[in-house]
């Protein structure tokens, strides 16, 4: 009876062992995408929370909404500026930046007055808040607040 060697065998089943064992993990948990807002004191949190480098008539915009798809955000707040890097951008009237807001009923309402801060644009994500008004039907200012963290960036 002729004996079988095991030994490659063995060896094979201790490199499989040694590669899935010593792959690095990281400690670090994986990042969590939010998109939250405060408008006429009701606090609200997306479903949809995506930013795009170059939208429809150009520049970056953030959208955050209660919608069930990124085509139809459904309510909520869309930031249109100049640039994702990381400071401060002033909104108004007068500058290239401005913030539409869809309310309950429908209408998109705009900012008049505003601040964006950029806190982070690193790994496709970016994170930030914005403070300001927007504009109802009336022509009054409504306070709207925008805080984001790590919303995916898609060119």
């Amino acid at each position: 009876m002729k004996k079988k060697n095991l030994l490659p065998v063995v060896v094979m089943i201790i490199l499989a062992g040694t590669l899935l064992t010593s792959c690095k993990k990281s400690n670090e948990p994986a990042a969590v995408s939010s998109f939250t807002w405060v408008y006429g004191g009701t606090n609200y949190t997306a479903n949809i929370k995506l930013a795009n480098l170059s939208s429809r008539g150009g520049g970056p915009i953030i959208v955050g909404g209660m919608g069930t798809s990124t085509q139809i955000s459904g309510i909520g707040p869309s930031i249109k500026v100049q640039s994702l890097a990381e400071g401060t951008y002033n909104f108004g009237l007068n500058t290239p930046n401005f913030v539409s807001y869809t309310d309950e009923g429908g209408v998109t309402l705009y900012s008049n007055a505003g601040t964006l801060q950029i806190t982070q644009y690193a790994n496709a994500k970016v994170s930030g808040n914005f403070t300001g008004t927007v504009l109802d039907v009336n022509q009054s200012p409504v306070p709207l607040m925008i805080s984001f963290a790590n919303v995916r960036v898609e060119n």
